[in-house]
C-alpha cells in the first residue's frame, strides 16, 4: 500500500504508474489523481519551453538565447541538408555535438543527427557511404 501524495488516499502500487526516476518504482500521484487534472495547453507549453531550456542548459551548457543565435546563423535550416526547421521531422532542429569533446558544433534536423550518430561520427565510414552509393546509383548492380 502506497499513500497518493494528492489525495491522500492509500492504495495498491498497481494504482500507481511505474517511473526509474524514483526509489519505489512508481509515482508519488496515484493514475486516478493524475487523470482528474489533465494539462491545459497553457501547462503543457510551459513545460515544454521549461524543459528545452534545461535540456539545453544541462545537456550542452547553451542558454536558450545561444540555440536561437544557432538557428539566426543558419537561417534556420539544418546545417548537413538545409531542410527548414519547420519541415524538419518533429518540428525542430537539434543540437549536434562531438562525443569525444562535448562541444557543441551546429544544429541538425533529426535525421541527420542520427545519421551521423548510427555512422559513430566516422569519417572513415561516411566516405566508405558515398562511394557504396555512388557504386550503385541510378539502379546499378553488380
Amino acid at each position: 500500500m502506497f499513500k497518493c501524495k494528492r489525495c491522500g488516499v492509500e492504495k495498491p502500487l498497481t494504482e500507481y504508474y511505474k517511473t526509474t526516476d524514483r526509489k519505489a518504482g512508481h509515482k508519488s500521484i496515484c493514475k486516478v489523481c493524475i487523470k482528474a487534472d489533465p494539462l491545459t495547453e497553457e501547462k503543457k507549453k510551459y513545460m515544454r519551453n521549461y524543459s528545452v531550456g534545461y535540456n539545453l542548459k544541462t545537456k550542452y551548457n547553451l542558454s536558450k538565447e545561444q540555440y536561437n543565435e544557432l538557428l539566426v546563423k543558419q537561417n534556420h535550416k539544418c546545417a548537413i541538408c538545409f531542410i527548414d526547421e519547420k519541415q524538419a521531422p518533429k518540428g525542430k532542429l537539434v543540437v549536434d555535438h562531438c562525443h569525444a569533446t562535448n562541444k557543441v558544433r551546429e544544429l541538425l534536423c533529426h535525421n541527420c543527427n542520427v545519421s551521423i550518430g548510427l555512422l559513430k561520427e566516422s569519417i572513415t565510414t561516411l566516405s566508405q557511404a558515398i562511394a557504396y552509393l555512388d557504386k550503385h546509383k541510378q539502379g546499378k548492380t553488380l
